[in-house]
């Protein structure tokens, strides 16, 4: 009864499926979302459970022939020809899946398919937005500028503080590199999703300047001159979704976290240890 109610059906913005994938006997898995994934920009998470296959994640706003993986660090642009195809709301993963094995996804619905543009930047950066206000996630690529160690503003089209966002060099090898509001000095320190190190204490990454709800910071000291960057961002939306920390206690039971929602997906990550 403490739970927030909510306006909007959570499974029209993010859902999670398994199955079994197995083209050359019951056939290719396919899932079914709620919404077009041709209308609408969609994050498609993939990991092989039962193999040692990669994490690979498909971004529509950049589209759905390109894939990067969390656990390692090269370009976000690899072919992702294999890895699914997209028609309307049905996905059907490809041949780079091992055969019989079973597979989870996990999409989050952003806002239109080719994004607009967005100019909130106060350095003179348009970048390509596609948000979903409603759920509070958004899709970003952009280009820095040419001139080095400066930190450049670049819009997300969020309108609230992003309190998790991960950023990725889109066509050079580089860290996936991820914000997050719980982290001890949010605006210097980042969480690499391919290594897994300790928080990192970093004032150039992220500008030593917290986002707002309209831009996001990004310095050329750490990232390089006119690269082109991709961004994932997401912002807490009450009964939908929650970003935070928790202590271990040591105890079988472990740390209770009230996150105030039944979640249906979760992550977690030490930033105090390896």
């Amino acid at each position: 009864s403490n739970m927030t109610a909510l306006d909007f059906d959570p499974a029209d913005h993010h859902q999670v499926f398994t199955g079994v994938h197995d083209i050359a006997g019951a056939g290719a898995f396919s899932f079914t979302a709620n919404w077009d994934m041709d209308v609408y920009a969609t994050l498609i998470i993939c990991k092989d459970r039962d193999g040692t296959q990669e994490w690979k994640w498909v971004n529509g706003l950049v589209g759905y022939d390109e894939f990067f993986s969390s656990n390692d660090n090269g370009a976000a642009n690899q072919d992702a020809s294999n890895v699914i195809s997209v028609s309307g709301t049905v996905g059907t993963l490809g041949s780079d899946f091992t055969d019989g094995n079973t597979i989870i996804v996990e999409i989050h619905r952003a806002g239109a398919k080719a994004g607009v543009s967005n100019t909130d930047s106060v350095d003179g950066i348009t970048t390509t937005v596609s948000a979903n206000t409603v759920s509070g996630f958004s899709l970003v690529t952009g280009t820095l500028g040419a001139s080095s160690s400066t930190v450049y503003s670049l819009g997300h089209g969020l309108g609230a503080v992003p309190d998790m966002a991960m950023w990725k060099i889109y066509d050079s090898a580089g860290n996936n590199s991820v914000f997050h509001s719980g982290l001890s000095v949010p605006e210097a320190r980042n969480l690499n999703f391919d290594s897994n190190v300790t928080e990192q204490t970093n004032t150039n990454i992220w500008g030593n300047t917290n986002p707002t709800s309209d831009l996001f910071y990004l310095s050329t000291t750490s990232w390089g001159t006119s690269v082109n960057m991709c961004g994932i961002l997401w912002a807490a939306k009450p009964g939908y979704s929650a970003f935070g920390t928790a202590a271990g206690n040591g105890l079988a039971d472990g740390t209770v976290i009230n996150v105030g929602i039944k979640p249906t997906s979760f992550r977690t990550k030490s930033f105090d240890a390896t």
